[in-house]
């Protein structure tokens, strides 16, 4: 599509649009939807990051997102994402040689969302690190209680069962003073700010950043 928006887009653009059958949103919700945080699950079932990473990228790539939604007919977001004039070549990250020192390395990953678990035991296994996922602080205890040792636990913070990353991270200072713990959550506020001297890694977070604050638990200065 050729576009010339005032005060907006300019040149050639591809559109590509994603409807739903879902129950769609008034315009009080649609027009909120891509700010970060805002969501509106209850806790533990959405960060509000999905669609603010999606128009966060759209943005930074010279495009836009759009938004058609009402109540009963569902939703379409299109995407613009301009034209190269060039040819584009790109090569995968040597993820290996980002965080050469976490081959051997045994990390234990709390996340109870599967597509974010997915992606991250990708990065680390990737990276060399053997991975053990389970997805509630009761299942990590028990998993630390096996007979092979780890490295470092890896949790969000916000998890199902009553327990959160501060409580099992609490739990392992006590029972496991020399382990090391990185804890991630995509929440502002509190859950942001309470760290209690633990480290934390806010989401959404690049690769690179990841890793390297693996490494840096692992090896600290």
């Amino acid at each position: 599509a050729k576009l010339d928006e005032p005060n907006g887009l300019k040149g050639n653009f591809v559109a590509i649009a994603v409807t739903d059958t879902g129950e769609g949103m008034a315009p009080e919700i649609s027009e909120r939807v891509f700010e970060p945080f805002f969501t509106t699950k209850e806790v533990g079932r959405g960060t509000g990051l999905g669609l603010s990473q999606a128009y966060g990228f759209a943005q930074q790539s010279g495009g836009d997102v759009r938004i058609e939604s009402e109540p009963g007919l569902g939703t379409t977001i299109t995407f613009l994402l301009p034209e190269a004039s060039d040819p584009v070549t790109t090569a995968r990250p040597d993820v290996r040689a980002a965080a050469p020192d976490l081959p051997g390395r045994r990390i234990l990953v709390v996340e109870d969302d599967s597509a974010v678990a997915a992606v991250t035991c990708a990065l680390l296994g990737e990276a060399g690190a053997e991975i053990v996922l389970v997805d509630s602080v009761g299942a990590a205890l028990a998993a630390l209680g096996g007979e092979t040792p780890f490295d470092l636990v890896f949790s969000d913070v916000v998890m199902p069962g009553g327990r959160n990353g501060f409580d099992l991270a609490n739990r392992l200072q006590r029972d496991h003073p020399a382990m090391p713990v990185l804890l991630t959550t995509g929440y502002g506020g509190a859950a942001a700010t309470k760290t209690s001297g633990f480290r934390l890694l806010a989401k959404p977070y690049e690769t690179a950043e990841l890793l390297r604050a693996v490494a840096e638990m692992l090896h600290p200065a």
